[in-house]
Order: C-alpha cells, then structure tokens, then sequence
C-alpha cells in the first residue's frame, strides 16, 4: 500500500532541491481513464487537486513514476539522504520507503535506437522526454503544486483526449516509433485491446510496412525484428491474453504478416498451430492453453 505522506514528501525533496518533478505513466493515464468513465466524484479534469490524484494513487496501489530535471546521482543523495533505500541504474533510481516504491527517472531522450536498444541523453524539458514515448495516452504529465493543493496538467499530445475517444495511437510518426523499438508493434495490439475497440489504421499500416522490411532485412541477415528476445515477446503476448479484448488481437495475429512477424517460424506452420488452439477450445479456455500457445507460437527453433 502506497502511502500519501510520503508520495508528497518525494515530490516536496525534488522540488526543495531546485529540481523539477512530474508524475508520469501508467498511473496518470489510469486516472484520467477513471474521471473520463465517471468511476469516481470529480467533476472535470479542469477541478483536479493535487490530493485527488495522491489519493487515487493510495487507494488503487498504483505503480508510481516520477520524472525529474535532476541526475540519478543527486536524486541518489537527496532521498539516501532522507531515509530511504534506492536502487539506482544509469537514469532511474527506485526509492522505498514506508512500503512505499516510487520510480524516479531524470529527464531523457533517446540515441541512435536499433531497434531493440538505445543510447541514452539527459533531456532539458518535458517536451523532449514526452516526444521519445511510445503512445500519446503514455505521455501525459502532471506537475505537483504541493502550496495550493493543484496540478498543471502538460498534454502535448492530446492524450486525454485520446481516452476520450477510445483511441490508441502513436506520437507523431509510427513508422519512426515502432523503428525505434519493434516491440512496440505488440505494445500497440496490447493497448489497443485494453483501451480501445478498434486499431488505428495508420499505426496497422506501419505496422505492415515494417513487417515487410522485417522479412527483407532477415533473409539479408540484417538487424530488424529478429533482435528481440522470445521473453520480450511472451510477457507482452501474456499482457494481450490477459485482457477481456484479447480476440481483436488473436484476429490479427492470423494473418501471415503478422503471425511470421513475430515468429522465426514457416507462415503455414504459425497458422496451423492458431487454428488448432482454436480447434482445442482456446478462445474460451486460453488460460489453460496459454503454455500449448507459448510453445507453438514463439518457439525459436
């Protein structure tokens, strides 16, 4: 459980160190998900205090991801400093502290991406950190103002209004985004399946031109998709099958683009082996299958 005191008291040592801080991810989007679909007692977006998202965080147990202006090395002292154990890598630090976990990740932009990996830049503004995410729902800040109990809202995407709208799409060009990390093609079905009815069609468009490039890039032996790693694929295979949605994906999933995508596997074969989970009772039982599933589907042979 998430502990409301000491949630502002991070905010509070960030900021009383000259430092920027804003609450970021999964956890946001989360939120302004629940006020658009009325599962809670706020108004308007435009009425949203600082206490109600703190709240929300407590109350729900949510994962909490803070990004700052300041360096990992400093954010290290500032909470080592005040009683918490962290746990630092190159641009994040995990402080604990009253059972409660906040991801505190400096400011970045990515560098030459392959696909699979990334360089790694500090970045001075929020604009840069926002513009390197995966989907405008993703990329929705909320700036603490712990004096006035308020919050300013930064959306340079229109994310909320993406919620609104049901509609996952990615930042600016897809085709740049999925180039960056592949993975994102699989994080686009996941999304989509969760928050949506229905695929962007410019985002499946890139998604089939890729694939494309994919399958040229493999018979030359050159870096494309073949980089991830099958545990990549399979956590975010299990994240699809763990949705109420998760049909709209196994639908796409059918066609040799993208079954052969995702899978060093003959095209025929992939589709063999999804028609027999269907054969088998899959739709309705997948969790009973989902092993049959693994080994059919992603298994680098």
């Amino acid at each position: 459980m998430q502990d409301y005191k000491t949630i502002l008291h991070s905010i509070s040592l960030i900021q009383n160190s000259n430092g920027l801080a804003y609450f970021v991810g999964g956890a946001v989007r989360d939120f302004f998900l629940d006020i658009l679909d009325n599962n809670f007692d706020i108004v308007n977006i435009e009425s949203i205090k600082l206490s109600d998202f703190v709240l929300y965080l407590v109350n729900n147990n949510k994962d909490i991801d803070i990004a700052t202006s300041i360096y990992p090395d400093k954010i290290y002292e500032i909470f080592t400093n005040n009683g918490f154990f962290v746990k630092t890598t190159l641009v994040t630090n995990i402080a604990v502290k009253n059972k409660t976990k906040l991801e505190i990740t400096t400011l970045r932009k990515d560098v030459n991406p392959d696909g699979r990996w990334t360089q790694t830049e500090f970045a001075k503004t929020i604009q840069e950190d926002s513009s390197r995410r995966d989907f405008t729902v993703n990329a929705i800040y909320i700036e603490p103002i712990i004096d006035t109990n308020s919050v300013v809202i930064h959306d340079f995407y229109n994310g909320i209004d993406d919620l609104k709208n049901k509609h996952i799409r990615f930042i600016n060009n897809p085709y740049q985004r999925i180039r960056e990390d592949y993975l994102r093609m699989l994080r686009f079905f996941r999304f989509s399946c969760r928050f949506s009815q229905s695929f962007d069609k410019d985002a499946v468009n890139a998604c089939q031109d890729i694939y494309q490039e994919y399958i040229n890039a493999r018979n030359k032996n050159e870096k494309g998709v073949v980089l991830l790693a099958k545990e990549r694929i399979k956590d975010e295979i299990i994240k699809i099958l763990s949705d109420k949605n998760y049909k709209m994906f196994l639908k796409i999933l059918i066609t040799p683009q993208f079954a052969t995508a995702f899978c060093q596997r003959d095209t025929k074969d992939i589709i063999k082996s999804v028609n027999l989970l269907f054969i088998s009772d899959f739709i309705i039982n997948y969790n009973r299958n989902v092993s049959i599933f693994y080994e059919n589907l992603c298994n680098y042979k």
